[in-house]
């Protein structure tokens, strides 16, 4: 009895390998997805015509199936109305005699089926060695017009080729794959196979951070579960690759979105155009890929010298007139409560819907955003000025996560240019504010770029908003503008710096005030042409000091130099001409040491 039992074990110990071994492997492009529903894109009108849909199976695949054999396909109807016959076949060319076909019609058993219809075949498909690659498709005969090609919208290369009648195919794989798929069987199926199916990277390198992301869209086209392996990429014009390693196990059948940095130390200047990355999966850890015709992918990205961290700036269209604005404010700062939005600055227009008493004359210049044949409404938003539909930025969420991906869409651009703001009272009462920043070695708008500097206040409570219950609180309405479409940057090499004053109303609560500024682009004649490049805020509680005494880069141009020193001398003999002192160290440079000396020689320190 044990040595029965023992046999037994072992025999279907033997069944599970043959199983395993025998299949089936499926080939198509699919992923066992069948449509019900037609397309009106690809159908004839024309009656009693055969209808024909096929896929190919490219040689450095069907290479890797040789030896085994093809012993089932399925094919897939969106309709099986006014559809006498459906056959499948397999053929190396599309006008070939057919090396392998199975038929079924209204009349069969099992019957024409809307949805998958399944052919074992009488004489299965020998995959022989020498295989090029075959066509593997269906045909039905329509008797009248009908929508049946079943057809999945997820574009791939051999995925849908198309003829109507005695008509010519054509390649349609720009716009979808066709429902076909067929069981493969045998005792030499692949089992190390993976397939690199697009790659993606971050629009710019930043010499500054030297990393660029990368996301994968990995398939494990074999059997066996691959637990890793290298993903090596090679840039054009460059010879050293950089090679990142994959530790993440993909399973038969899987498609994985796989992100990864790299690091390409090699390209250390910014070249004139896109930088070309082809990126292939090599070095499994299971084994030999027995297929690298699949492994690679290409995709490009910019070099610039540097970028900076985006704030997203979010204008919101509301008056007390609209009753349905509280709900999308209410969605607002439920997003901007989340750490993850902590890099949003709202700056609120009253305008878009009728006026109230925090309306503006800029509030209602800015109506020109809605590019609309002069309609307008609220509320509504603006994620900085760049188009969220064809012909206006202007836009409304129609939910909580809609509005979120907004956000998200906006964060993930990188910024070219930075925001510093001071501000301070002076002594007549006005409020000074001093923008500064930097901008990368790059050209990051068309059109010369623009600051705009605006006194917001924030908490204003109110008992008049519609769509209201009880107290309602605006946040950041603008007060003042600079000007209703910024000035225009004045640069000093790639740095900046811009000056204002605002007036201050004694009705407005000094301890809520703030003031946002942003570099923009304009352009009077199309309102989709105003993105903004970043931003900024700073509240009243960082309002300060904002005097320029003596500091080491008196220019302002990050850095110091000749002129700065020469500024200081100037500054402290109260000249009109510098004295064209440098090095006061000497040690070949000018430097903050050459400064602390010129300021203590006039201060009369040793």
């Amino acid at each position: 009895m044990k040595k029965l039992l023992t046999l037994l074990i072992a025999w279907f110990a033997l069944v599970g390998v043959c199983q395993a071994q025998n299949g089936p492997f499926v080939v198509g492009y699919c992923d066992g997805r069948v449509v019900t529903v037609g397309t009106a894109d690809f159908y004839s009108k024309e009656k009693k015509i055969w209808v024909s849909g096929a896929v190919f199976i490219p040689a450095g695949q069907a290479k890797t199936l040789a030896g085994n054999r093809i012993e089932k396909i399925r094919a897939g109807l969106a309709s099986k109305s006014n559809v006498d016959s459906l056959r499948v076949w397999i053929r190396t060319s599309l006008d070939g005699e057919d090396l392998v076909a199975d038929t079924i019609t209204k009349a069969t058993t099992p019957a024409l089926d809307k949805g998958w219809n399944e052919f074992t075949l009488d004489t299965p498909y020998e995959i022989p060695e020498d295989t090029e690659g075959f066509y593997m498709g269906y045909s039905f005969y329509q008797r009248s017009t009908t929508m049946a090609l079943s057809i999945v919208m997820n574009p791939q290369p051999n995925g849908l080729f198309v003829q109507y009648g005695n008509g010519e195919w054509t390649d349609r794989s720009d716009r979808g794959v066709l429902c076909i798929e067929a069981d493969v069987y045998g005792d030499n199926l692949p089992q190390h196979d993976l397939a690199l199916q697009g790659v993606r990277a971050s629009k710019y390198l930043s010499l500054k951070s030297g990393e660029i992301d990368v996301t994968a869209t990995v398939r494990n086209m074999a059997l066996a579960t691959i637990s890793g392996y290298k993903a090596v990429c090679q840039f054009e014009g460059y010879d050293e690759p950089v090679v990142v390693d994959i530790n993440k196990p993909i399973a038969y059948n899987e498609i994985q979105q796989v992100n990864f940095v790299v690091k390409p130390e090699m390209i250390t200047t910014v070249p004139d155009e896109a930088v070309n990355m082809t990126v292939t999966l090599q070095d499994l850890a299971e084994g030999q890929d027995i297929n690298m015709d699949n492994n690679s992918a290409q995709t490009s990205f910019l070099v610039i010298d540097n970028v900076f961290v985006r704030n997203v700036l979010v204008e919101e269209f509301t008056t007390e007139q609209c009753p349905n604005c509280p709900r999308v404010a209410g969605w607002l700062h439920e997003a901007m409560d989340k750490p993850e939005f902590g890099d949003v600055i709202l700056w609120e227009h009253h305008s878009g819907y009728y006026y109230d008493s925090f309306t503006t004359d800029f509030d209602k210049t800015y109506e020109w955003f809605y590019n609309d044949g002069g309609g307008t409404y609220a509320p509504a938003l603006m994620m900085d000025r760049y188009p969220l539909l064809a012909n206006t930025p202007v836009d409304l969420p129609g939910s909580l996560a809609q509005l979120e991906g907004m956000i998200r869409d906006r964060q993930a651009e990188p910024a070219f240019v930075t925001i510093d703001i001071k501000a301070g009272y002076l002594d007549n009462g006005q409020l000074k504010v001093i923008v500064t920043g930097e901008r990368a070695q790059t050209t990051f708008t068309t059109l010369p770029p623009r600051i705009t500097v605006s006194l917001v206040e924030d908490n204003i409570t109110t008992t008049s908003q519609a769509g209201a219950t009880g107290a309602f609180t605006h946040h950041n309405v603008g007060r003042a503008v600079n000007a209703v479409w910024g000035e225009e940057i004045v640069w000093n090499g790639n740095n900046y710096r811009y000056e204002c004053t605002f007036d201050v109303n004694d009705a407005w609560v000094k301890d809520n005030l703030g003031i946002i500024a942003f570099v923009s682009e304009y352009d009077s004649s199309n309102p989709v042409a105003c993105g903004v490049a970043n931003t900024n805020l700073l509240r009243a509680d960082r309002f300060g000091d904002i005097s320029e005494g003596v500091t080491g880069d008196v220019t302002g141009d990050g850095q110091v130099d000749i002129a700065d020193v020469n500024g200081i001398i100037d500054m402290m003999l109260g000249k009109a001409e510098s004295m064209n002192i440098a090095d006061v160290t000497g040690d070949g440079q000018v430097d903050i040491a050459d400064v602390n000396a010129i300021i203590d020689m006039m201060l009369g320190k040793h």
